[in-house]
C-alpha cells in the first residue's frame, strides 16, 4: 500500500502484516458460515440475511472510523462474519424463490457477484 494516509495512521505495515488485515476477512467469512450453519435454520432465511447485513454495516462502519491496526483487524473479522452470513443464506433464498427455468442463473450471478 502507498498511500500515505493509510501508512500514516496504520504505522507504515510489512507486507505480511497488510496480507494479514487483507486476508483476516475471510477468517470472519468461515466463522459467519458456520454460525449460519449452526443457528441458521432456526432463525429463518429473511432474519439471517438481516442479521447479516447489519453485522457487515457494523463492520463496516468500524472499518471507516478504524485509527489502529487492532481495530482494523477487528473490524474486518465483524464484516467478514456479516459477510459469511449473508453469503451462505443468500443462494439458498435465491434457489427457494426462483422460478425453475432460471434457478440456476440466479445463484450463480450471486456468487459471481461476491
Amino acid at each position: 500500500m502507498s498511500q500515505s494516509a493509510f501508512n500514516d495512521t496504520f504505522a507504515s505495515p510489512d507486507p505480511t502484516m497488510i496480507g494479514l488485515i487483507v486476508s483476516i476477512m475471510e477468517v470472519g467469512a468461515f466463522l459467519g458460515s458456520i454460525c449460519t450453519a449452526v443457528v441458521g435454520e432456526n432463525l429463518g432465511r429473511k432474519r439471517s440475511i438481516a442479521i447479516g447485513v447489519i453485522t457487515l454495516i457494523i463492520g463496516s462502519l468500524l472499518q471507516a472510523t478504524a485509527y489502529s491496526r487492532p481495530h482494523l483487524i477487528v473490524a474486518r473479522v465483524v464484516a467478514g462474519i456479516g459477510l459469511g452470513i449473508v453469503n451462505s443464506t443468500v443462494p439458498v433464498m435465491q434457489a427457494e424463490f426462483a422460478p425453475k427455468a432460471t434457478r440456476g442463473l440466479c445463484a450463480c450471478s450471486f456468487h459471481g457477484i461476491s
